[in-house]
């Protein structure tokens, strides 16, 4: 089936060739004609290709005979690698054994014990018993997709398992070699290496970041130099063409000499994990050894077109990678771009000219950066012209230290030093360039239509940039000038077009943190962080809550409401407030009760350190900013005050015609104590909207039917919460319940959902559904899903 898309495309291309001659007279429109007819072969293969990628496959089927319970799996390790508690173990040629039958498989991922390691060896046959899942899915917006990128590696399932069986010993001598080779070298590193180090080495010649400190990640991420840290065609280059070079001058011919650094430099990219841009990377180098060999010259991007038809072939999900995306986008900017933006403004300056080209890589992967990352180094472009050319001694030194430490480690070490010093510059000057004002903006994910319209108007500059050079106004010194003005005026355009959009009215996201709540409010000029939390999620606020608020362009949140100070409403606020570099918050609201108790003066402490505001909410009190207002209608229980979730706010958010209850975990006798409170005056369930002027019960209904009330349900939809007369006295439209998938406590409880029904009300979770938004522009609302929970829930009156 594979193989369709190029029979296709075989035809397509031949016959429209052929049409092409017979109806366009002149061999450059035929020429042309051709080339478009490529690309349209092109766009027609992938779009078949991935319909085959996406189409059903049977092993779902399989897994589903299972019902969720162990089964043996059983296949070829391709892959080992070390985990800080476990170990990863990519099997391939996987056949699933159910009931006495053998079912063929995927690749599956399966996390095993470390003291395996000493027995296993890439290309061993082995089984293993465990439960198959699916890897996870963005449930959020701005999460890491795992489900997209083992999907890209060729991996569908992933699975633990405790006990490895080994049944066929033999075993890949090439591969597990390379594989040996690898870990002899880290264990070098690990006893010449200063521990600062280490991790970079390691991640810059070995392909293994496995061991990269967190702050040094996160720091050369923000300044913009984290494409050091990843093996790329910088290293293939240094590694292969030193040896083609070295053989060529030895007095090998091109065939020999060819054949040798190929042999290494594949060997190398195996070494260093095969990832797409090695790949790429290994295929461009093989080229160019090919093209000299046969005397023809050598076209860096058709090497790179051929490269990414054969990976994309292969694997049509490499396509939504940042990897696969930057390293091909930087050779289109290299081999493409540059040249020309050289050609236009670099004059005869050595400097300039690679400030052109490094101008060139920005424009083009500006997207993919914001896309990915959501966030831009300003200083980056300068700062890569600084640490770029250093870093080819950074890996002499590394490699020259690893191959005279297996010798003797005061050699290795010596080796070492001047890639030690180099390394301690990058730190430096990363240090200062952070000290600059907008150091690194946060901007957001763009939407799709933002990139075709930024591509659009690169394209349109680009091209009025020509026509001015066709027309030789560069002859004269103000024409120059108007073409300077000109192409900063089109990289101004194009840095703004993608930035966020302010939102339209107020949008309300109540994020999936699993076992937890976790909702952001937005309009067009503030931020309110309503809890941010989870007992399910260990890292919620590194995976989860920080990723979201950047991929909406949130540098500051202005009020980081808590409810009430458990752990599964706190624990990704406590995330941010120990950032040094990331989002802040402006002000922290802490609930009245807890005053005094160690859950609050510890958010209390962070709050400080962070440099904010701490403010004590309480009854009666409101926070008013863009237009929204949120009010505080019961600050708890002050009976059960040592109960921590009778601290729990019941807070109103009103926006025009818009209104929102958060409740925490009250209690139903909490929420009875508040209803006690309120009488039978209260405006709740009685109106909300402008009224229309008619009378009587008619008039009270059609206010109550425009209105847009919605209910977070308390407690995670515990049964012991949202009772029937709190239902009665707000009458939601809409209904929320935050809870983990799975959970041990059997949240939402039966009870709660048939009272929710029974009352008409429309009910969405955050465990079928991932994040849900809330749109509201004044005059309608929209409901998304971050993803379509295939279930129907009964509608409001409307």
């Amino acid at each position: 089936m594979a193989l369709l898309p190029v029979a296709i495309g075989i035809v397509v291309l031949a016959g429209g060739s052929g049409w092409g001659l017979w109806c366009v007279a002149g061999k450059k429109s035929s020429r042309e004609l051709r080339v478009w007819l490529l690309l349209l072969f092109c766009c027609i293969s992938g779009w078949i290709r991935m319909g085959l990628e996406e189409a059903e496959k049977p092993w779902d089927g399989y897994l589903a005979l299972t019902g969720g319970r162990k089964v043996e799996i059983r296949g070829e390790i391709q892959e080992i690698s070390e985990r800080e508690k476990s170990l990863a173990i990519t099997l391939k040629k996987c056949v699933m054994v159910w009931e006495g039958k053998e079912y063929e498989m995927p690749k599956v991922l399966v996390y095993g014990d470390k003291e395996d390691a000493v027995k296993l060896r890439l290309g061993m046959r082995v089984s293993m018993y465990g439960k198959p899942e699916k890897p996870k899915t963005a449930r959020n917006p701005g999460e890491f997709d795992f489900c997209r990128y083992y999907r890209a590696r060729g991996i569908w399932y992933q699975m633990f398992s405790d006990d490895v069986n080994v049944e066929d010993p033999d075993y890949d001598h090439y591969r597990d070699g390379i594989y040996r080779l690898k870990l002899a070298a880290e264990g070098v590193l690990e006893r010449i290496c200063e521990p600062e180090d280490k991790g970079i080495f390691q991640a810059a010649i070995l392909g293994d970041s496995s061991d990269m400190d967190e702050q040094v990640r996160e720091l050369y991420q923000r300044s913009g130099i984290a494409h050091l840290l990843a093996i790329s065609g910088l290293h293939i280059s240094l590694v292969g063409l030193l040896v083609y070079r070295l053989l060529r001058k030895a007095g090998l011919g091109y065939g020999m000499s060819g054949i040798v650094g190929a042999v290494v430099i594949i060997s190398y990219g195996c070494l260093t994990g095969a990832t797409a841009s090695v790949v790429r990377a290994v295929m461009m180098v093989l080229v160019m050894m090919l093209a000299e060999y046969l005397g023809r010259n050598y076209d860096m991007l058709s090497a790179a077109a051929l490269a990414a038809i054969l990976l994309l072939l292969k694997s049509p999900y490499l396509m939504f990678q940042a990897g696969f995306q930057l390293s091909f986008g930087a050779v289109a900017a290299i081999g493409g771009v540059g040249p020309w933006m050289v050609k236009e403004f670099g004059g005869k300056h050595v400097l300039r000219q690679t400030l052109m080209v490094g101008m060139a890589i920005q424009l083009v992967t500006y997207p993919m950066l914001l896309y990915h990352f959501f966030q831009y180094p300003v200083y980056g472009i300068f700062l890569n012209l600084l640490v770029v050319p250093l870093m080819q001694y950074v890996i002499f030194s590394g490699a020259a230290g690893m191959t005279f430490g297996a010798v003797h480690e005061g050699l290795g070490m010596l080796m070492l030093g001047s890639g030690h010093y180099i390394l301690r510059f990058y730190d430096w000057i990363c240090g200062m360039t952070e000290r600059l004002p907008g150091f690194n903006l946060i901007i957001g994910r763009p939407e799709l239509w933002q990139i075709v319209v930024y591509y659009g108007i690169l394209g349109i500059g680009w091209w009025r940039l020509g026509r001015m050079r066709e027309r030789e106004y560069e002859s004269h010194r103000w024409s120059r000038c108007r073409k300077y003005v000109w192409g900063a005026g089109v990289c101004f355009c194009c840095f703004f077009v993608l930035w966020q959009i302010p939102v339209k009215g107020i949008r309300v996201t109540f994020l999936d943190v699993g076992q937890g709540d976790g909702i952001c409010i937005q309009t067009g000029k503030s931020v309110i962080l309503v809890d941010g939390g989870s007992s399910s999620e260990k890292e919620l606020g590194k995976y989860s809550l920080e990723p979201y608020l950047k991929s909406q362009g949130i540098d500051q949140v202005d009020y980081a409401v808590i409810s009430h100070g458990d752990e599964d409403h706190i624990s990704g606020v406590k995330y941010l407030l120990m950032r040094e570099k990331g989002v802040k918050i402006r002000t922290l609201i802490l609930p009245w009760l807890g005053k005094g108790m160690e859950p609050y003066e510890k958010l209390e402490a962070l709050m400080s350190q962070h440099g904010g505001v701490v403010h004590w909410m309480k009854e009666g009190e409101r926070i008013v900013d863009s237009g929204a207002s949120l009010s505080c209608l019961y600050h708890g229980s002050s009976r059960k005050q040592e109960e921590m979730n009778e601290h729990s706010l019941l807070l109103q958010l009103e926006y025009g015609d818009f209104e929102v209850f958060f409740t925490g975990d009250m209690s139903s006798d909490g929420e009875k104590e508040w209803l006690e409170k309120q009488g039978e005056g209260s405006r709740y369930g009685e109106k909300n909207g402008k009224g229309s002027g008619d009378e009587g019960d008619d008039s009270e209904k059609s206010q109550r039917d425009r209105a847009v009330r919605i209910l977070k349900a308390a407690h995670h939809g515990s049964k012991y919460s949202t009772c029937e007369e709190l239902i009665q006295k707000i009458q939601p439209g809409y209904a929320i319940l935050s809870y983990g998938k799975r959970n041990s406590y059997g949240h939402p409880h039966q009870e709660v959902v048939e009272r929710l029904q029974h009352h008409r009300v429309r009910i969405f979770e955050t465990a079928r559904s991932g994040a849900i938004t809330c749109h509201w522009d004044g005059k309608r609302m929209r409901i998304e899903e971050m993803i379509d929970s295939g279930v129907s829930h009964p509608y409001n009156r409307k």
